[in-house]
């Protein structure tokens, strides 16, 4: 009969375990876990994005009052608006609307100009790209080339000009910054393609 200390030397220690052993994989959830929790900079960022997104689909139980309501006109004098106060914790804007109710429900316009935009300028430029990558030749060349003179102007200048064609509307907002977008994600998946080619 062996002593335990005999039985204990023949069995493998952890290291020769871990060394003949595959990794186990934590499947793409797992890892992406893991890396957020290890970088401070990106739970800010998270923490931020999920505050602003609760605010936007919270905004009628959190202002307190309607974002068009203008009853404290009476309040503003020219030149002089309302300050903060218990009732309006950012004030009164020149029109006699709280701006902290309009504040608020503007979360709301800017995630849905923000969703909506980045969606459209990701299925066209996808699109392009797709179109560019897997026909090339002469294709690629014109796309390309086409994409080359969007990129070539200022994404801000660009997106500002676009509005003004279109007009003031939130329609035309969402246009131009979909436009904008569209080059960056054309250029993506065409480097893709080719390198899948």
């Amino acid at each position: 009969m062996s002593s335990p200390e005999q039985v204990a030397a023949t069995r493998p220690t952890g290291g020769d375990e871990a060394i003949g052993s595959p990794r186990p994989t934590r499947g793409l959830r797992g890892d992406a876990l893991r890396r957020l929790r290890r970088n401070p900079m990106a739970i800010v960022g998270f923490t931020l994005i999920l505050l602003f997104v609760g605010v936007a689909v919270f905004a009628p139980w959190i202002a307190p009052y309607s974002p068009k309501d203008n009853s404290w006109l009476s309040e503003v004098r020219p030149g002089a608006y309302p300050g903060p106060s218990a009732e309006h914790w950012l004030g009164i804007d020149p029109l006699g609307r709280d701006v902290f109710s309009r504040l608020v429900y503007g979360a709301r316009q800017s995630l849905l100009i923000g969703v909506v935009s980045l969606a459209v300028g990701a299925t066209v430029g996808v699109g392009i790209g797709l179109l560019a990558g897997a026909f090339g030749g002469w294709v690629d060349a014109v796309v390309m080339r086409l994409v080359d003179i969007m990129l070539s102007v200022p994404g801000l200048l660009f997106a500002i000009a676009i509005a003004a064609m279109l007009g003031q509307s939130l329609t035309s907002v969402m246009i131009a910054i979909a436009v904008v977008n569209i080059p960056i994600f054309a250029r993506l998946l065409r480097g893709e393609m080719l390198g899948q080619r």
